[in-house]
């Protein structure tokens, strides 16, 4: 199987709520993964071939930031970075 890898820098040890992911195959019907942390990660999630959006929603301490990075078997390696207080990030991509 392959594998989606998200790592999230969080720039202060914990965010004030929980960073919640979720990673959607839209070639298949179903709901895939949900993962939900308040501090930094570097996690593998488990990916069927397909076209995928993730998206990252989150908020930061003040003058806090979030830099998120999706890599692994995802087309592409992508980075994005937030010092917004609340924030959503999305990825497009596929696994082939």
């Amino acid at each position: 199987m392959k594998t989606i890898r998200i790592t999230a820098a969080i720039s202060s040890v914990f965010a004030p709520k929980s960073l919640l992911v979720v990673i959607d195959n839209k070639d298949d019907n179903g709901f895939d993964k949900e993962y939900r942390s308040r501090k930094s990660f570097d996690q593998e999630f488990e990916a069927g071939t397909g076209r995928y959006v993730i998206k990252i929603f989150g908020m930061n301490q003040i003058e806090g930031s979030t830099t998120i990075t999706v890599s692994g078997d995802f087309e592409e390696a992508q980075t994005q970075s937030s010092d917004e207080v609340d924030y959503v990030m999305y990825f497009v991509g596929t696994v082939n």
